[in-house]
């Protein structure tokens, strides 16, 4: 689908202290879905080729508009988050995830970065809309 618009992201906080919050993010929102890491390594004579499996969270980041949000409560907190794509018709469902990472609000253009919404695998779905 190359030419496609996929920016927009409509992010809404379902439970916790910022239930029925919609949230902005500024810039790009990128999400790891996976689960997992693959890692590869080969003999010293390069005739075998194994891979690895490593369990890691799922997570989902993005710069957010400062605004009014609490995030100390955010951060505190398990919440149900989802991240929906109208224009590419999917919707990312987070549940009991959590806000990680060290946050930095500019002064300048508004924006609070570092953070990474977190979840297990078992705890995230994507489907259609």
């Amino acid at each position: 689908m190359a030419g496609k618009d996929y920016g927009v992201v409509i992010i809404r906080v379902l439970s916790g202290p910022l239930a029925g919050r919609t949230l902005s993010a500024l810039g790009e929102v990128k999400i790891k879905p996976s689960g997992y890491k693959i890692g590869g390594e080969v003999s010293v004579d390069h005739q075998e080729h194994n891979r690895s499996f490593e369990p890691v969270p799922v997570v989902a980041m993005c710069d957010f508009s400062r605004g009014d949000v609490d995030w100390d409560a955010l951060a505190n907190a398990r919440f149900d988050m989802t991240w929906e794509e109208p224009l590419a018709n999917l919707i990312h469902y987070m549940t009991q995830a959590a806000l990680v990472g060290e946050q930095q609000d500019s002064m300048k253009d508004g924006k609070s970065t570092g953070h990474e919404v977190q979840c297990t695998k078992p705890n995230y779905r994507k489907r259609a809309i």
